[in-house]
C-alpha cells in the first residue's frame, strides 16, 4: 500500500502510494482546523441543547462549570 519506505522484498509489487495521499489529507485537515474553516457549525457539527448540557455537567459532578 505504499506505507513502508524500507527494504522491498522481491515478491512485493507496489500498486499505490497510500502514504502520500494520507499525508496530504492529514495536512489539509490540520490547515482547515487551524484556520477555523473546519468544522463548519451548520454542516459538520452537532449542538446540544443548553439545558441538556447543564444536566450532563451536573451528573458528571462538574456542576460548578455551569454558567
Amino acid at each position: 500500500m505504499g506505507t513502508w519506505a524500507g527494504h522491498k522484498a522481491k515478491f512485493v509489487r507496489r500498486f499505490a502510494d497510500v502514504k502520500s495521499e494520507r499525508e496530504v489529507g492529514v495536512r489539509r485537515y490540520a490547515e482547515a482546523v487551524k484556520s477555523g474553516d473546519f468544522p463548519k457549525e451548520d454542516r459538520e457539527s452537532y449542538v446540544m441543547d443548553e439545558k441538556e448540557w447543564k444536566r450532563f455537567l451536573e451528573e458528571e459532578g462538574r456542576g460548578s462549570e455551569v454558567d
